[in-house]
């Protein structure tokens, strides 16, 4: 798995171990917008320059309202969605994660936080790729469907990747919970075209 995403940086197969059994972590990291790297030292700098030319009085006054500025933009840095992952564990179910950390320019990303969300395979009554709209563009994701039609577990909310890192989960999703393995070019994939499982359209 993985082969064939080399011209996807953004995702990473991780393999890992669960006691005996050696498991993939799934991981996607957020893929940087022209400008969004440096939106928090912006903002930290405008913060700076308005406190120090509008504060009257002491320097003491103006060392403090500085401090609280940048206080402030390094906490906005640090919710900051580094990536986020998806790890099929065989006979027991789905683990999904986000991670939270610090993204500054030409500094590699520190992890900060970590949530994790996970799906037991009785409650998993299957695995596809969905299509729907987002302010007039067709998106596309991965959702893991519980049984009983109570609710739909999207994986990958806020990294959002390309259609072709889906499949590539996809596909090792099914074949770790269900045993169900690519046979190459053709196979169902979920998104249209195969014959396991159908896209729907819907509204986001």
């Amino acid at each position: 798995m993985g082969a064939g995403l080399t011209s996807r940086p953004e995702y990473t197969a991780l393999p890992a171990r669960v006691g005996p059994a050696s498991v993939v972590e799934h991981r996607v990291a957020r893929r940087a917008r022209p400008g969004s790297a440096v939106t928090p030292l912006l903002v930290l700098v405008l913060l700076l320059l308005a406190a120090l030319w509008i504060a009257p009085g002491s320097t003491e006054r103006k060392s403090f309202i500085a401090a609280a500025a940048a206080a402030l933009a390094l906490l906005a840095a640090s919710r900051s969605v580094l990536y986020q992952s998806l790890t099929p564990l065989p006979a027991l179910g789905l683990q999904l994660a986000t991670t939270r950390g610090l993204s500054l320019p030409l500094l590699p990303p520190l992890p900060l936080s970590t949530t994790r969300r996970f799906v037991p395979l009785a409650d998993v009554d299957t695995v596809v790729i969905h299509e729907g709209l987002v302010r007039f563009n067709v998106r596309f994701y991965l959702a893991v469907v519980r049984r009983g039609g109570r609710d739909v577990v999207v994986a990958f909310d806020e990294v959002h990747p390309a259609l072709e890192v889906l499949k590539e989960v996809y596909h090792a999703a099914r074949e770790q919970l269900f045993d169900e393995y690519d046979e190459g070019e053709g196979a169902g994939d979920g998104a249209g075209g195969g014959d396991d499982e159908t896209t729907t359209s819907q509204q986001r």
